[in-house]
């Protein structure tokens, strides 16, 4: 037993839970017996260390890829979501003939001065660039005329003249959102990327810690916490997007 050192403190830290009574209201041989036994016994002084050690960095590092290996398992078992409907559009009226006729004109000198290549003459480029900027061009006067394919080639993406290397980079944007607002993509989005992932594992994994940093309810809420994920996919989703 350990006692206090102060001089007040005198009871014992710990008490055996086997005492023997001895007393003359049994015989000798019993009280021998009694005393045996008594001697014989050994408390059960073993505890579980992980109810009263904090857990190690070491296991916070394996619940940490638990929780991750969980989170991406939730994702790909999650349902995709569905994209949100839209108001309907009316439908643009297609392009007159002669704007397809026009696109094809400035295309042909486009290529002219594309075909001489000489770096003086890039300037020359700048008046078919503006009428193209001008013309009410549509998606299927674009494929028609393939005018997109022209301004893709390297000389325009490194036209000596900036001027055109900008009026290039706007008319070839203007057309990429066009033609998306036409033609939306059907694939899915993508899912998260692993940084997200790792980031929403490491918040798991720090609020399990604090709420419970001995080892085995550590390790207890850590488990909880992947059969809730394994049991309902669409809390990762939620957990990523900080919904839940």
């Amino acid at each position: 037993s350990f006692y206090g050192t102060d001089g007040r403190e005198k009871q014992a830290s710990l008490t055996c839970a086997a005492r023997p009574h001895l007393d003359s209201s049994v015989s000798t041989h019993a009280q021998a017996k009694r005393l045996s036994a008594f001697l014989a016994y050994t408390d059960d002084l073993t505890f579980r260390e992980g109810s009263v050690s904090n857990v190690s960095d070491r296991g916070r590092a394996r619940a940490l890829e638990l929780l991750l290996q969980g989170l991406a398992a939730a994702i790909k078992r999650s349902p995709a979501p569905k994209a949100a409907a839209g108001p309907a559009l009316p439908l643009a009226p297609a392009a007159p003939a002669w704007v397809h006729q026009d696109v094809q004109e400035q295309v042909a000198e486009l290529a002219r001065v594309r075909a001489r290549g000489r770096p003086a003459e890039c300037l020359s480029a700048a008046e078919p660039l503006r009428r193209l900027a001008t013309l009410p061009v549509d998606v299927p006067t674009l494929k028609r005329t393939k005018v997109a394919i022209e301004l893709n080639q390297d000389y325009w993406k490194h036209a000596p003249k900036v001027e055109v290397r900008q009026m290039v980079a706007a008319l070839v944007r203007q057309w990429k959102v066009m033609y998306r607002s036409e033609h939306p993509s059907s694939k899915a989005p993508p899912g998260p990327s692993e940084r997200s992932l790792r980031n929403a594992a490491t918040d798991l994994e720090e609020c399990a810690y604090a709420r419970a940093p001995r080892s085995s309810l550590y390790q207890d809420l850590v488990q909880d916490l992947l059969r809730r994920l394994e049991q309902n996919p669409a809390a990762a989703s939620g957990l990523i997007d900080g919904t839940e």
